[in-house]
């Protein structure tokens, strides 16, 4: 969709694409602005969440595994292969 669309989004959420629904395992990420909004020494600037699965450990087993996989994919190899073409050319 980034691709597709040529935004970059501030949060991106997903769960179920790293352990193939198997195992319980979801994250968030966010771009460094949005992550520094909710830092801070007091709880009560913090954004605070969990869950009964935070760190569940079969399911960032499962996210290791598919993640060392889909980096060691041909297609991901090419993909970054174009990523360092891209940026020497620039």
């Amino acid at each position: 969709a980034v691709d597709l669309l040529g935004i970059q989004p501030d949060v991106g959420c997903f769960a179920k694409l790293l352990t193939a629904g198997i195992v319980p395992l979801s994250l968030t990420l966010a771009t460094e602005e949005v992550f520094d909004a909710f830092k801070g020494d007091s709880k009560a600037l913090a954004l605070l969440h969990g869950h009964s699965y935070t760190a569940h450990p079969v399911g960032c087993a499962a996210a290791n595994y598919a993640l060392g996989h889909l980096r060691d994919s041909p297609a991901a190899k090419g993909h970054a292969a174009g990523d360092r073409a891209s940026a020497a050319s620039e």
